[in-house]
């Protein structure tokens, strides 16, 4: 039996990589590098499913995601994971005990502005800086010890890029969370996941 297919919003190790670990533990996952690439890659039959975000708690309904699936590629909504978001500040283990003298701060800005209350307050006067994802800030992080850098990212990226989590649960609001959704060429029920639950819903975009 072939394996499925599961595309999603990468790179690796971000919050859509785990709400698609999550979904389809058992699949074979591929992160793409932007929205369209991932919605075409369904739409095109290179992968069977694939997983992208369509709205955030804070942030709103993300944007890239409706208009392509209206005007572009309209392919079908079969099913949604709501996962939340949960920021920690991680290190390199070489920084672990010094992590107090960090001179930079990376992560994607989305992620800095949630953590914005917690950064003024243990953190003050420290520079930060946005890089493509929070994953990506992981991976840098890890690649450069020396730096004194730390990182914003989740559980996933600590593990992956073998980053000490110092601080968990920086962000400011415990209640964020994003909204992805699961599309497929077919209309049909979804694939037997952990997390599933009855009932169908209906987005208007006015």
């Amino acid at each position: 039996e072939l394996e499925m297919k599961i595309g999603f919003l990468g790179p690796r190790a971000t919050f859509t990589d785990l709400a698609v670990r999550h979904l389809f533990p058992d699949a074979d996952r591929i992160p793409f590098v932007t929205i369209p690439e991932c919605i075409d890659a369904v739409a095109e039959g290179r992968m069977d499913y694939v997983l992208v975000p369509i709205e955030n708690a804070l942030e709103g309904s993300v944007n890239i995601t409706m208009d392509y699936l209206i005007h572009e590629v309209p392919q079908m909504i079969i099913g949604e994971v709501t996962a939340p978001i949960k920021q920690h500040l991680m290190v390199h283990p070489d920084n672990r005990d010094h992590w107090r003298e960090t001179e930079r701060i990376i992560s994607h800005s989305h992620a800095l502005a949630q953590c914005h209350k917690f950064l003024h307050r243990e953190m003050k006067g420290i520079p930060s800086e946005s890089m493509t994802s929070t994953a990506a800030a992981a991976q840098y992080a890890k690649e450069h010890p020396e730096m004194r850098l730390a990182a914003i990212a989740n559980s996933l990226a600590a593990e992956v890029y073998e980053l000490e989590i110092v601080q968990e649960g920086i962000h400011d609001y415990s209640h964020n969370h994003t909204r992805f959704v699961v599309l497929s060429r077919e209309a049909g029920p979804m694939p037997e996941t952990p997390l599933q639950s009855a009932g169908e819903k209906t987005t208007l975009i006015v």
